[in-house]
């Protein structure tokens, strides 16, 4: 198998563009030169391509695929029966089939997979596909699916089901305020498509795929076509944007099985509307809540149930309920908390991980949720906060008590103290432009939490440079760079003599790119791999400083691995409960024309706190892309559905915010340092999330005076 002159082959079998530089591939991105999954050509490879079902819920009664298979250029027509392995795919559930035997509960479920010579060939064959479907009623809304008048699975809609519940709620005392809260349907509107290219090699399975999770990826890969997983390797450029949208299966097992059957290299890449009907979005929420609240402003009690549309499959469903379970009560100490989740199954695509995971839902309608109580009341938002934030040695809401710094008063009177705030009750506004200020905190976890986290990491010194290799992907965090600094400062070797690798299946595990954990975890890996190869050099080399191991390891190498698990602490309500959280309070501006409608979000001010900061290009990155993100949530994007069939398909369908729309953003990190992480730093990537949203919803509710329930917010509740 050949590759073209972008590519060479070696024992490992690398690609020259996945040796990474540790700080050129940002810039290539943003040149438009960087080569995504996508990008890579494999001599001799075939176009695939996959049949949908293209109705929400039905029956296949009949599938004729002998037409397409005579068509000229067609090299394989799949269907289940072709699948070697077990037919069904999911990364909590193995429940979504591969390709279809009969019942289809979504429109983006997989009839049938094509692989041909050419695009012509290709269409023409997917026309020619001959599948009879009856029609089935669908289940379109979080309501319909709890009346259960049409059930989608034997045992009802509701698929999922946990509670907690510490101390008393109904034993607390206090006024009780009760509300609901809404949340739509959010798609990952990532630059890169879903793509693999397969073929195979000495009874290896190759995959070239864009993915955060390599690991999962090959047990689901390894199941369906009945392959080993040693017999399955990855290769898996950066991501052009995820946000937990490549946490699942997209294309890897069909590509796979077009290979299988034909015996050549196939590739198989989605469209964008492909992509839209057909991957993971974002759970739509309901939210019931119950606050108690004492006349000084104390919260004794919260009662909050959480209702997610988790889709036609549970995907990652039930990871995402109980990380918004473990966030329910947010950066404050509520003495009784009583939570209560479900999933419920909808006619639509499955819902899986996004950037937030349950946090940054369950935080709107909380922090929505207490601005209300205090414009009812006559509070200062921010006084409220204060007077409820959790503090070093107080219980969170699932009973534990955070084992990292615990800085959420610190965010808070920053922000009390920033131009916005300070400002607030002098705003004014054109006759018909209301300009109103929001505030809203947040905390998000960094790591799995207590459901365990662990990374492995090898370090290999030699040939005048320190080698790093892991397998999780970067997805734009910085990650190399991150872990390049760790290792520099504990090796004491200068930067631009450490390579850090993480692009291969082959390399030590190190778990997925999700939940604000990779420079905490994988960097603690680091140290200890650093002092298991300081132990090795030290019997083979004396006392060497890190630039003489260099000097002496020319002609060898010496290597050692590294391994991290993530602290089990005793205590609490909740088995899956976090204890390691960064902080954020966010202030924002906004104008709303009242005859219009339109809103413009002009400042954010962002008071983040996640440790010490080692990469502040990267951190204030992060914070701003989500801001930006976070404002889609609030004023624009939704992925809007009629008669069951998802009908923001595109760019033109689905509003994004662009540089047009970007307000003015600070951001103010809270500086400190996490005894516990690497050089001192927790989480960062999810954090704005969290906040950002809720605290944009607060101040159009300032200007317009209007109880917001949902996002994303419309213009018709501006008027």
């Amino acid at each position: 198998m050949a590759f073209d002159n972008s590519m060479m082959m070696n024992s490992e079998r690398r690609l020259i563009e996945f040796i990474p530089s540790n700080y050129s591939n940002t810039l290539r991105k943003v040149a438009g030169t960087y080569r995504y999954a996508g990008d890579y050509k494999v001599e001799g490879a075939l176009l695939g391509g996959i049949l949908r079902a293209r109705v929400p819920h039905g029956r296949v009664r009949s599938l004729n695929v002998e037409g397409a298979r005579a068509i000229k250029g067609v090299r394989a027509v799949i269907t289940h029966q072709d699948v070697p392995g077990v037919n069904r795919f999911g990364y909590f559930a193995a429940e979504q089939p591969v390709l279809c035997e009969d019942s289809i509960m979504y429109e983006g479920d997989s009839i049938a997979a094509v692989a041909a010579d050419s695009e012509d060939a290709l269409a023409d064959a997917l026309r020619s596909i001959q599948v009879e479907v009856e029609q089935l009623p669908a289940v379109g809304s979080i309501e319909e699916a709890l009346e259960d008048k049409i059930r989608l699975r034997e045992n009802g809609n509701i698929v999922n089901r946990f509670s907690y519940e510490k101390g008393s709620y109904d034993a607390a005392g206090g006024t009780e305020f009760e509300g609901s809260y809404l949340i739509g349907a959010v798609k990952p509107m990532y630059i890169e498509l879903e793509t693999s290219t397969a073929w195979f090699e000495n009874d290896i399975l190759n995959i070239i795929t864009t993915t955060q999770s390599p690991e999962h990826d090959i047990a689901q890969i390894s199941r369906s076509l009945n392959l080993p997983p040693s017999n399955i390797h990855l290769t898996y450029p950066d991501p052009g944007g995820a946000f937990g949208g490549k946490e699942e299966i997209h294309t890897q097992i069909i590509a796979g099985l077009l290979s299988m059957k034909t015996g050549m290299p196939v590739k198989l890449q989605l469209s964008r509307e492909d992509s839209n009907a057909s991957t993971t979005r974002r759970h739509g929420f309901k939210f019931d809540i119950r606050l108690k609240v004492k006349d000084d402003m104390g919260i004794t009690g919260l009662d909050f149930l959480a209702i997610a549309d988790t889709g036609a499959y549970i995907s990652h469903g039930p990871g995402v309920i109980e990380v918004a379970g473990a966030h329910a009560a947010g950066p404050y100490f509520i003495p009784n908390v009583k939570f209560e989740g479900m999933l419920v199954h909808t006619n639509y695509p499955p819902s899986g991980g996004m950037r937030g995971y349950g946090a940054s839902e369950v935080n709107f309608a909380l922090e929505r949720h207490l601005d209300v109580i205090s414009r009812e009341r006559g509070w200062d938002p921010l006084e409220f906060r204060l007077r409820n934030a959790l503090k070093p040695g107080m219980e969170n809401g699932t009973g534990l008590v955070p084992i990292s710094t615990v800085k959420a008063t610190e965010t808070m009177e920053a922000a009390r103290m920033g131009n916005l705030w300070s400002a607030r009750n002098k705003v004014a506004g054109s006759p018909f432009v209301r300009v109103g200020i929001g505030t809203a905190s947040g905390m998000k976890s960094t790591s799995y939490g207590q459901g365990g986290d662990s990374a492995a990491v090898r370090i290999v010194i030699g040939h005048g440079k320190a080698g790093v290799y892991f397998t999780s992907p970067d997805m734009g965090t910085g990650i190399r760079e991150s872990i390049s600094r760790i290792a520099s400062s504990a090796l004491g070797i200068p930067v631009d003599h450490i390579e850090v690798d993480n692009y291969d299946s082959n390399f030590p595990s190190s778990g997925t790119s999700n939940a604000s954990r990779v420079t905490f975890i994988i960097g603690n890996a680091t140290l200890d791999a650093i002092k298991n190869i300081k132990e090795k050099a030290g019997s083979r080399f004396g006392e060497r400083t890190g630039l003489e191991l260099l000097d002496l390891t020319r002609d060898e190498s010496i290597e050692a691995e590294g391994h991290y698990s993530l602290p089990k602490v005793e205590g609490g309500v909740y088995k899956k409960g976090d204890m390691i959280y960064s902080f954020i309070t966010t202030v924002a501006r906004v104008e709303v024309n009242t005859l219009t409608g339109e809103i413009r979000v002009t400042d954010l001010e962002i008071y983040p706190e996640a440790g010490n900061i080692i990469n502040g290009v990267s951190f204030n990155s992060q914070m701003e892309g989500g801001a930006i993100m976070s404002m889609g949530y609030a004023v624009y994007e939704n992925l809007k559905f009629l008669n069951g069939r998802v009908r923001a398909t595109n760019f033109t369908t689905y509003m994004l915010p662009t540089v047009m729309d970007s307000p003015r953003i600070l951001v103010e990190p809270i500086r400190g340092y996490e005894p516990l992480g690497p050089m001192g730093v927790k989480g960062a990537g999810e954090l704005p999330l969290v906040s950002i949203t809720p605290a944009i919803v607060n101040a159009i509710a300032d200007a317009t005076n209007r109880d917001l329930r949902k996002i994303p917010v419309e213009i018709e509740s501006c008027i």
